[in-house]
């Protein structure tokens, strides 16, 4: 053999070692990771399959911020059928017809970024219906008829419901024409007094339209441990004349230790006195005590986490406060709640459009909450920190599933529950490590158990229906 053929047999020889060390590396097997240790918990699906109100899907929208190019397309992307117009304090301040904006100690009114025509053109584009809030503060029933024939005479579009007045425990100017409040004013209002204030307007807007509907209260703006107080005299006075009654919820503005910011102390509230289940039941028990003759149904026509300008408010913009949001869905749909509207549609620090564009609720709403059906059942779920819903109709039958604790995984049990799936399932997942949801499809006959994660939503969505292979009929207890 010669140098070269040696030299050439030698430099051979040490690719194919190099070769073979590269192949072992690409084929040994990495170590298996460390399995995930979850806590079990049983879901328990139980009660008649219920109708989810024609309204419980709402929105508010604010004067403030104007309203995007792409409003129409955005609110298709959900399952809001409900706005609430003007959103918040501006209720009371918005002369509809003109358009000016009135602040109390300030000399000069304002223009709103969005005006009624404006807010009338996007709900006409998704066919909405409205909840037009007339301004009782000023106590001036002659103004709210003229803003009611306008809006329905001259701009020709009919509100689902007027709303009357907004907090008014809050108010400052009761009383006083618009004209006059940038001298400033002190007058507010108590129960029994915007009780009977709201019999006159009621009057003199039945003298435009007899088939007017109405929501009284508008929040009360004081608390919700206050809200009875203001129910009970608004039902015994008007409540035979009123569709509802609203209430706002922002539970964690009233937990014991609102100026904390850690994550577990923000979702301290979805289990406090303040939270939906306690406040809807309280709202109702006050109306069947006040009137029991009285059909009046419980709206919540303003809801977020936390009320903005708060410590906590650092997570409204957040993850985070969509993981509230899912979870506060999923107890209005257990309790069968006639209306939840989140505070509110375009803010910088609460809305569910931001100038970045969609924030976390948004995702929400269009990923998850559009996917529900339009039945509801009873769920339960026996672990603190985890909310579900479960929903049919449609010949489907959906599994939101939500779970706020910041460190524990879940892993939720659907044997025994009164809940059966079949064919091959939708599974969503969502967590803070992902800019939006995950989709997987696995097989629903082998889904005996959901994991969920950490600080995560999730949503199941399989064939069937409620009387069919989707739920077992009758259902488990």
């Amino acid at each position: 053999m010669t140098p070269r053929q040696t030299f050439g047999a030698l430099l051979l020889a040490v690719l194919a070692v190099a070769v073979s060390f590269v192949l072992l590396a690409v084929y040994v097997p990495a170590a298996p990771s460390a399995p995930i240790v979850a806590t079990p918990a049983q879901l328990k699906v139980s009660g008649a399959e219920t109708p989810v109100s024609a309204a419980f899907y709402g929105v508010g929208i604010q004067v403030g911020t104007p309203l995007s190019s792409d409003t129409a397309s955005l609110l298709s992307g959900t399952p809001i059928h409900y706005i609430r117009f003007p959103d918040g304090k501006s209720g009371d301040r918005m002369d509809l017809v003109n358009g000016t904006l009135y602040t109390p100690g300030e000399a000069n009114a304002t223009q709103p970024a969005v005006t009624l025509p404006d807010f009338i053109s996007a709900c006409e584009a998704i066919d909405c219906q409205a909840i037009i809030q007339l301004p009782l503060e000023i106590d001036s029933p002659g103004t709210a008829a003229y803003e009611v024939n306008y809006i329905e005479n001259s701009l020709h579009f009919d509100p689902a419901y007027f709303e009357l007045g907004n907090e008014p425990g809050g108010w400052t100017c009761y009383g006083t024409p618009w004209a006059d409040w940038g001298s400033g004013c002190t007058g507010g209002t108590d129960p029994t007094t915007y009780a009977q204030e709201v019999g006159t307007y009621i009057s003199a807007v039945r003298a435009v339209d007899p088939s007017a509907q109405f929501v009284g209260l508008g929040g009360t703006g004081s608390g919700n441990s206050n809200d009875s107080s203001w129910i009970a005299p608004l039902e015994e006075e008007d409540g035979h004349n009123l569709a509802a009654i609203s209430i706002h919820s922002y539970v964690d503005d009233h937990i014991p230790s609102p100026d904390t910011v850690t994550l577990s102390n923000f979702f301290t509230g979805l289990s406090s006195p303040s939270s939906i289940p306690n406040i809807l039941t309280s709202a109702r028990q006050a109306v069947r005590a006040a009137c029991p003759t009285c059909s009046t149904q419980v709206f919540v026509t303003e809801m977020d986490a936390v009320s903005g300008g708060q410590p906590l408010g650092s997570y409204l913009p957040t993850f985070y406060n969509g993981v509230f949001f899912a979870a506060e869905v999923t107890q209005g749909l257990n309790f069968q709640a006639s209306n939840i509207d989140p505070f509110t549609w375009e803010s910088e620090e609460s809305g569910l459009i931001t100038s970045s564009g969609p924030a976390a609720r948004y995702t929400v709403e269009s990923a998850f909450l559009s996917r529900l059906g339009p039945d509801e059942f009873n769920a339960t779920v026996n672990i603190s920190g985890v909310y579900v819903a479960v929903t049919g109709g449609n010949g489907s039958t959906e599994l939101l599933l939500v779970n706020t604790n910041t460190s524990t995984s879940v892993n939720v049990l659907l044997t025994s529950s009164g809940l059966g799936l079949s064919g091959v399932a939708d599974l969503w997942t969502w967590t803070s490590s992902e800019s939006s949801p995950s989709e997987s499809t696995p097989s629903a006959a082998l889904l005996s158990s959901i994991l969920l994660p950490p600080m995560s939503v999730e949503l199941v969505t399989a064939s069937g229906s409620p009387n069919g292979v989707g739920f077992p009929s009758p259902l488990s207890p």
